[in-house]
């Protein structure tokens, strides 16, 4: 019942973030598997819409876990591996805006999912997962940085387009 719960939360916050779930995987979750698997497949495809650039490692890549943790200060490399990035934190990054989101990033973490958020130069946000329980901290996570994130662009193009508006006049 706890994973139908959060596979439900999951879903709703995608759908506050502006994503069409209606086509997504049904959130409940049957006795015998727990709902792991529904779960990180809802958490996984809403990733997906969200971040063009997105990836997913897990131990059949373990070197470039190992490699990418490293590069991101992630102690200890983890079982899977997200990999996020789109066009807003490229032009955040770009504009060197991106480093007001690190303290956002490094505060993420979880109770009943074990995770752990941090930027990587040239890969974007990693999250790190080694425990896999009940993943709606992960996608509450996302949704507060991506909302830092918002904030973050949509000033950069109000000093953008001010500043061309100014030079014009």
């Amino acid at each position: 019942m706890d994973n139908s719960i959060s596979n439900l939360l999951i879903l709703k916050i995608w759908h506050d973030l502006g994503i069409n779930v209606s086509n997504y995987p049904d959130f409940m979750s049957d006795y015998y598997n727990y709902g792991i698997e529904v779960g990180f497949d809802i958490l996984s495809k809403g990733l997906e819409d969200l971040f063009s650039d997105f990836q997913i490692l897990d131990y059949e890549d373990e070197e470039r876990i190992k490699e990418m943790s490293k590069g991101a200060n992630i102690q200890c490399p983890p079982d899977t591996l997200f990999i996020l990035n789109n066009r807003k934190l490229q032009k955040l990054k770009e504009h060197g805006e991106i480093e007001k989101l690190f303290g956002v990033i490094s505060k993420q973490s979880g109770d009943l999912s074990e995770f752990k958020m941090a930027y990587h130069v040239e890969y974007g946000i990693l999250i790190a997962v080694y425990y896999e329980s009940v993943l709606y901290e992960i996608a509450k996570s996302v949704s507060e940085v991506m909302s830092a994130a918002d904030t973050l662009y949509k000033n950069l193009e109000e000093v953008t387009f001010h500043g061309l508006y100014n030079q014009a006049v």
